[in-house]
């Protein structure tokens, strides 16, 4: 078949260009002309003839002069200068961009879900970079070159003892180049090396295949329960007097412990990747685990901005969430810290939902499931009521802006809103009472009101029993800073400064947009939920961040969300104001996706090189030394430890 065509082509063009030759030398006789023709188009039908035996030859004879008299017609049409013509046009229109198909492209009502692609794919390669430990090839090449480096400059001292100093490290530099590039094989051989040694101290071996050790400490406080469940059935060690028993924690007593998410999550993923991986270890499943859960609180993320402002937003605050330091240095290791994100996010996703559906039925469902969402973070995290108490916070400014500014203007409509919201507010409260009652018990939702009591008096220098507070000595617990929420922000001071403007501006911004009736941006009242909740997360996770550094991941999604919204509303004015001056549309939209991306790629750089910079806490060192403790000790030694 391609033969075919490629000579097809070629048979064509001679015969094209043998018609021109012709027109050219005789264009006055256009008998001659269809005899010639007819002699072409009757090689050209031999094929034709050898497939339609059963026709008369009279019959093919009338269909070669018809089709000669119709390629004479159509030459005496179109002549010889509007043929070139034509294919002048056609070059040019092979460098054309077509804007109108660029326009209708990103018009498209699915391309959220290509957008939503961009966020997912920088997780994972972000998130993968800890198993290739890459960054040991920059140690190497560090060691490598300052081992040389100094060599040659010893060198250069013996045989140059009166040289100024700053002349012999410019001619040591000199020297150590030179040596460099003629000597590249041998040193990239050894940089490759001293690599491969190096990552090996941050591996283990398992079934020919070498893994990267978890990132923390804690994660394998979680792993020792999830080969637990595998192997028993459940996380604990046994069950005395009816309770679930820890023997490790506290021992040699040990202490009572409840089931948790974590332990569950490693277990299924790990059966989930053996079913298509036979080698795959729990260790290894249990670092997958944070990459699942970081690529859901993308998603959410996204559809959070999406429906506050639209894709341009979306696509904002679902990349500063993925690539955040912050978020990537706590969440990669296989702790429990990336559920502080993921729910919340999950959350108010679903309440976000809940206010934006059309009817009550919608609104009740997308209700329950912030309920169910809220009820499994409790079973994660002892901390998740801050989410619960923030919406029950926007949800009372929410009424306050009804009762005080919609009832004078409007009672109808107040009236409408007022039955949304508490349509959603009965639903969320009664629901998370439920499922947080179903998989934890009913006294976990009174943290609701203990909780925030509970952290203020966490770092007490004593207890009511006069035991010393061990919290003190958390350095997680250190009070942090205003640099630190810029960095946060950020990274760099200035680039949190210039983030954390933008940030406070799409929350007022969205407010203004809200409050003020004439610059609303569709009807409803709902809205106004909206930026009392993100005002309320913003600003009350930064302060939970300087009173404590541990919970500046908490600010994170706040912080990402207000961005992007920020982001989303200065591009689409933008794109507004660009069209406003007979700007080809597509074009516009080009430009501000090209600003966009500048602004947004410093914050991914800096998220993949906190994901290449990721080392494991654990390493051989650890590994070895603690084996050699168990094979050397008495079976019921104990080895006390603190964390901190």
């Amino acid at each position: 078949m391609s033969e075919e065509t490629n000579v097809q082509p070629a048979e064509i063009s001679e015969s094209e260009s043998s018609e021109s030759e012709q027109n050219r030398i005789a264009e006055s006789k256009p008998s001659e002309e269809v005899e010639k023709v007819d002699a072409t188009e009757s090689s050209s039908s031999d094929t034709d003839e050898k497939e339609s035996d059963g026709e008369t030859k009279d019959v093919k004879s009338e269909k070669r002069h018809e089709r000669a008299r119709r390629a004479h017609e159509k030459r005496e049409k179109h002549p010889r200068h509007d043929e070139e013509g034509e294919e002048d046009n056609n070059e040019s229109e092979e460098f054309t961009i077509d804007w109108n198909g660029v326009m209708k492209f990103f018009q498209k009502p699915s391309l959220w879900i290509l957008l939503l692609l961009i966020p997912i794919i920088l997780t994972i390669i972000i998130r993968v970079q800890p198993n290739y430990l890459d960054i040991t090839r920059d140690w190497a090449t560090a060691t490598v070159h300052n081992y040389y480096r100094n060599l040659i400059a010893q060198q250069i001292a013996q045989q140059y003892p009166n040289l100024p100093e700053a002349n012999r490290q410019a001619f040591a530099e000199q020297q150590f180049q030179s040596f460099l590039k003629a000597n590249s094989v041998q040193i990239n051989s050894q940089i490759d090396q001293t690599a491969s040694y190096f990552k090996s101290k941050m591996q283990y071996d398992s079934n020919g295949t070498s893994y990267t050790y978890l990132g923390d400490l804690d994660s394998y406080y979680f792993l020792r329960y999830a080969e637990n469940y595998l192997k028993t059935g459940m996380q604990a060690d046994e069950i005395r007097n009816g309770s679930y028993w820890d023997n490790h924690m506290l021992a040699p007593i040990g202490a009572p412990m409840s089931p948790t998410l974590h332990p569950y999550s490693i277990a299924f993923l790990y059966k989930f990747l053996k079913a298509f991986r036979p080698s795959m270890t729990t260790m290894q499943a249990s670092f997958y685990v944070p990459l699942v859960c970081a690529i859901i609180a993308a998603i959410a993320a996204f559809m959070i901005g999406k429906r506050l402002f639209g894709n341009l937003a979306g696509i904002a605050t679902s990349v500063l969430l993925a690539v955040n330091p912050m978020f990537l240095s706590r969440t990669m290791g296989s702790d429990t810290d990336v559920y502080n994100v993921m729910f919340p996010l999950l959350i108010v996703w679903m309440v976000i939902e809940a206010f934006k559906a059309e009817n009550a039925s919608k609104k009740i469902a997308f209700a329950t499931a912030a309920g169910l969402f809220t009820g499994i973070f409790c079973f994660a995290w002892m901390g998740w009521w801050f989410i619960f108490d923030f919406l029950i916070a926007a949800f009372g400014a929410y009424l306050v802006y009804l009762l005080a500014f919609e009832i004078r203007r409007s009672r109808k409509l107040a009236s409408a809103a007022l039955k949304s919201a508490v349509i959603v507010l009965a639903t969320f409260t009664a629901s998370s009472f439920l499922f947080v009652s179903i998989i934890n018990s009913p006294a976990h939702f009174m943290s609701i009101i203990r909780g925030p009591f509970e952290v203020m008096g966490l770092k007490n220098v004593a207890h009511s029993n006069y035991w010393p507070n061990v919290y003190l000595t958390v350095a997680e617990l250190n009070p942090g800073s205003i640099e630190t929420i810029i960095g946060v922000m950020g990274g760099s001071y200035t680039s949190g400064i210039i983030f954390g403007v933008i940030a406070i501006l799409g929350i007022a911004i969205l407010a203004i947009l809200n409050f003020i009736p004439l610059l609303k941006m569709e009807k409803g009242h709902h809205n106004m939920f909206l930026p009392s909740l993100l005002l309320i997360w913003f600003f009350g996770t930064a302060y939970a961040t300087y009173k404590g550094v541990r919970f500046a991941l908490l600010f994170v999604p706040a912080f990402a969300i207000a961005a992007g919204l920020g982001i989303g509303i200065l591009f689409e004015a933008l794109l507004k104001l660009l069209s406003s001056v007979k700007t080809n549309k597509a074009f516009s939209l080009l430009i501000v996706i090209s600003l966009m991306s500048a602004i947004l790629f410093p914050q991914v750089i800096a998220g993949y090189s906190a994901g290449r910079a990721y080392v494991p806490s654990m390493n051989d060192a650890w590994y070895d030394t603690l084996y050699k403790i168990r094979q050397n000790s008495a079976p019921n030694a104990i080895i006390n430890s603190w964390w901190d």
